[in-house]
């Protein structure tokens, strides 16, 4: 495998937990607006 396909799987995968992180901060949304304030802290704490 070559550097470009390394690069290439590299930025996969960071795409994909850019789209985790995405879901989650969305979903973390959804319960602050619904006041679900501690469930969406527990949500967004996943993500460090």
């Amino acid at each position: 495998m070559d550097d470009i396909d390394r690069k290439i799987i590299e930025i996969q995968k960071l795409q994909s937990e850019i789209d985790r992180r995405t879901r989650v901060e969305r979903e973390a949304e959804a319960l602050i607006c619904q006041c679900r304030f501690s469930e969406a802290v527990k949500l967004l704490a996943t993500l460090d």
